[in-house]
Order: structure tokens, then C-alpha cells, then sequence
């Protein structure tokens, strides 16, 4: 099957949600062994809010969630996926809903929060699109109005899954961390390495949140496996 070409000029590796097209693929069996392990890791259900964090920009990451998502809606869990990268947002090129509204309409033009929420029907969680582009990144994501929305969404899902830019470019990771009961770690083997884990892993721990594991892609078996404990 030909890689699927975004609007971004970017390539996924898989151009749906792999855990629910076949579910027997070595990629859907290594998700499904990340949500059993969130599932221990969380039996007594403090982790409510997870933020999930590359080490490196990643491509794939709204795609990585939605799996996620998908896989913890499977065990009769409600979820949320809220997209937080307000610079390169990329959930609804993934789900192909289109951006007519989200984020800006709650905080800019009075909706309320049920009405920016959408419904997939077909994989069984819930979104939270950007919708307009929006300013100002910094202050919205430090904004009362926004951390009213994270309360809402957490009385309301079991799970509420927030999709962050990467450690390494922009700031934008701790405003969205502090939103967070609880992070996920993603690396990618292809564009990071030791060092750049390691600082970006100790910049993490400083924000005395804690760190539920770390999910590695692009790894090859054979390859040693990077010093933090894999989820």
C-alpha cells in the first residue's frame, strides 16, 4: 500500500489506525502491550490526564495516540484525545475530519465544551481539534480558561490523552505537562540519540510529574536498547 501524503508534505508509516485495521500486526501487538501496561501502571486510576511527550519532532505522534486512544476505548474506558500542538497540529489529518471548529471556538467565542467535542464513531473515542490557528501560544497555554478546560475534560473521561510538540523546539512541552496527572515519553530511534534522550528525559524529571514510561519507535530488535525504561 502506497505511504498516504498529508497536506503537511509529511509521510506516515501507516496511513490509518494500524491497532484497528489489522489487529494481529507486530505494530498493533507492541500498542497493545503499551495500553496493558498504562493499565497497571494505573489501576488505582491517578493518572486521568497523560501528556503525551516525543523527545524529537515526530510525524507520527497523532497517529501514535490515536492507536493509543483506540485501543483504550476497547477496554470500556471513555477517551478524550485533545491536540495541543498548536504549531503543526496533525489529529485531524489522521482521523480526516477536517478542523471546523475546537480549541479557539472554548476559549475565543463562548461554545461550550460539549459542543467543540466530536464523537468518532469508528474508533471510539473522543477529539479535541486546535480549530483556528492561534496566537499567542504561550499565554493560552498557561490561561486559566484553558486549565478549566482540562477539568472539565477529566470529570467527564477516564482518560484524556493531550498530544504535545516535542522537548526539543519550543517550550510549549511544560505548559502541557503541567496540565498532566502523568507523562508518556516517546522516542524515536531514527532521530534521536543517547545524549539528546538523556538531557531531554532529565529536563522531564524536573518538572516532578511523573513519568509512566517510555514508548521507542523506529527500533530494530537487534539494536541496543536506549537507558529508560520502555512502558
Amino acid at each position: 500500500m502506497p505511504k498516504f501524503q498529508c497536506p503537511f508534505k509529511k509521510v506516515f508509516d501507516h496511513p490509518y489506525i494500524v491497532s484497528k485495521e489489522k489487529p494481529n500486526d507486530l505494530v498493533s501487538l507492541a500498542y497493545q502491550k503499551a495500553v496493558d501496561n498504562l493499565m497497571y501502571a494505573n489501576v488505582d486510576q491517578k493518572y486521568q490526564v497523560i501528556s503525551v511527550i516525543p523527545t524529537m519532532k515526530n510525524d507520527v505522534l497523532a497517529n501514535l495516540v490515536a492507536n493509543l486512544g483506540y485501543l483504550i476505548a476497547k477496554q470500556h474506558k471513555k477517551v478524550l484525545l485533545i491536540d495541543l500542538d498548536f504549531r503543526t497540529p496533525r489529529l485531524h489529518v489522521v482521523l480526516k475530519s477536517g478542523m471546523q471548529k475546537g480549541i479557539y471556538d472554548y476559549l475565543f467565542k463562548g461554545l461550550d465544551f460539549k459542543e467543540v467535542v466530536q464523537k468518532d464513531q469508528v474508533y471510539g473515542f473522543d477529539y479535541l481539534l486546535i480549530g483556528e490557528a492561534i496566537n499567542s501560544i504561550t499565554q493560552v497555554l498557561e490561561s486559566n480558561k484553558l486549565n478549566e478546560m482540562i477539568k472539565l475534560a477529566k470529570e467527564a473521561y477516564d482518560y484524556v490523552l493531550l498530544i504535545s510538540p516535542s522537548v526539543a523546539y519550543h517550550k510549549d512541552y511544560l505548559s502541557i505537562a503541567k496540565l498532566s496527572d502523568g507523562i508518556l515519553y516517546v522516542i524515536s530511534k531514527k532521530t534521536s540519540n543517547k545524549q539528546i534522550v538523556d538531557s531531554n528525559f532529565r529536563s522531564l524529571k524536573e518538572l516532578h510529574i511523573p513519568i509512566l514510561g517510555s514508548l521507542l519507535i523506529d527500533f530494530k530488535e537487534r539494536e541496543k536498547i536506549l537507558g529508560i525504561p520502555l512502558l
